[in-house]
Order: structure tokens, then C-alpha cells, then sequence
């Protein structure tokens, strides 16, 4: 059996996870069903997801995606991304982020950037999941202006309307003692404060796969 969701009565809504390899889209999605569903870790350089796969329960579908910034996989995983964006009606897409000490990586920001930009739909919408988060960088983030500033990063690229929230950091599930996240912080947050938009299969173009040196690369040879 699924995880029972009692009381999150909605219409039928697809919650998207996007992220590069590693950032643990799959294990949240596992933690949120309850059952180890989707293939979860990753290799070196690529990630275990290769196809974007639908797990239905309830009005809920959530869908796992392969990671972008893939080595060895970018121009697949950017086709399965668009499919995955074209189920035609309402979405919630987490953008799910894992910094180190609060760096954000470039590569997390231009995936969100390039998922986004094949949206062809106004009011672009989405949500930021910082993953993991641990006991230090929380303290850090209630200090100060340091929140501001890292938001402010979270939200440099083009596309502004995120909301963004925290997963802190679950060393029994790091230390593989425990399967699950506790996903209830998570799911409030779903419930009451995240970002949807509805995403017609028509506003869909295409992701680019290609790296920034792989563009390079190109241009040089049409010097």
C-alpha cells in the first residue's frame, strides 16, 4: 500500500522532481510513498534514473526525472524531461538542489533554467527544494541577511516565481539506518505554500541537452 495521504483531498496534479545526478529526487519520492519504488543514488558523473517514470496515488502523481547534468546521458535525459512535462495538466515542479555549505552549483541553476525555458506557457511557476540541509548551514541561514542573500542566489537566474523550501539533513537515512525521509515538513509545504501551474502538453518545446562545452565545441568547429 501506498503511503496514506488522509485529508489532502485535490484535483489531479502532477508534482514533478528535477535535479542532477545525485540530489535525491528518487529517495524523496520513495520517503513520500513509503515504498521503495524508485531506483535511488547515482554513479560517478550519472545518475541511476534513465527514464522519467510516473508513480500514481490517489489525485497525486509524482514523477522522477534523470538527471541533466549527466555525463555520459545529457541528450536522453533531456527528452525524457520533456515528456515528462507534457501529461497535459496541473504541476507542481521541485527543483531539487543539494549545496555544499550553501554554494549553490552552476550546473543546479542552469538545469533549472533550461527545464524551464522549453515551458512556453506565461507565468512560469515553480519551486526550489534545497535538500538536505544540515544543522550548520540552518544555522547560518537564521543569521543575519544570510537567508536574503541565498535566496536572492536561488532566484539570480531569469525566471523569479519560485518558492523555496528546506530539507534538513537525515543522518539515518545517510548512514542507512532508515529508508524514509521524514517528508511531513515537506508536505506542508506542498499543501499550503507551494507553486502549481498548468502545463497544456502544447506549451511544451524542446530541453536543450547539450553542456556549455559541448557549445564551445560546436562553435569552434563552425569557425
Amino acid at each position: 500500500q501506498y503511503a496514506d495521504f488522509t485529508g489532502r483531498a485535490r484535483r489531479k496534479e502532477y508534482w514533478m522532481f528535477v535535479g542532477n545526478p545525485g540530489a535525491g529526487k528518487s529517495t524523496i519520492i520513495n520517503s513520500l510513498l513509503k515504498q521503495k519504488l524508485a531506483q535511488a543514488g547515482s554513479s560517478i558523473g550519472e545518475g541511476l534514473t534513465k527514464k522519467f517514470a510516473l508513480y500514481p496515488h490517489e489525485n497525486i502523481t509524482y514523477v522522477d526525472t534523470p538527471g541533466l547534468d549527466d555525463i555520459r546521458n545529457r541528450a536522453e535525459a533531456a527528452k525524457e524531461i520533456e515528456k515528462a512535462l507534457k501529461q497535459n495538466g496541473k504541476y507542481r515542479i521541485f527543483f531539487i538542489l543539494k549545496p555544499d555549505s550553501l554554494k549553490v552549483k552552476k550546473a543546479d541553476l542552469d538545469t533549472i533554467e533550461k527545464v524551464l525555458d522549453a515551458i512556453t506557457c506565461p507565468n512560469i511557476e515553480f519551486n526550489i527544494l534545497v535538500n538536505q540541509l544540515t544543522k550548520r548551514d540552518k544555522k547560518t541561514l537564521n543569521s543575519g541577511s544570510e537567508k536574503s542573500n541565498f535566496y536572492s542566489y536561488l532566484q539570480a537566474g531569469k525566471y523569479k516565481k519560485s518558492k523555496i523550501t528546506f530539507i534538513d539533513l537525515d543522518t539515518a537515512v545517510q548512514d542507512g539506518d532508515s529508508e524514509f525521509l521524514n517528508m511531513d515538513d515537506f508536505l506542508n509545504f506542498a499543501d499550503m505554500d507551494s507553486a502549481s501551474m498548468h502545463i497544456p502538453q502544447n506549451c511544451i518545446g524542446t530541453v536543450d541537452g547539450e553542456s556549455q562545452e559541448e557549445k564551445l565545441e560546436k562553435a569552434r568547429k563552425e569557425l
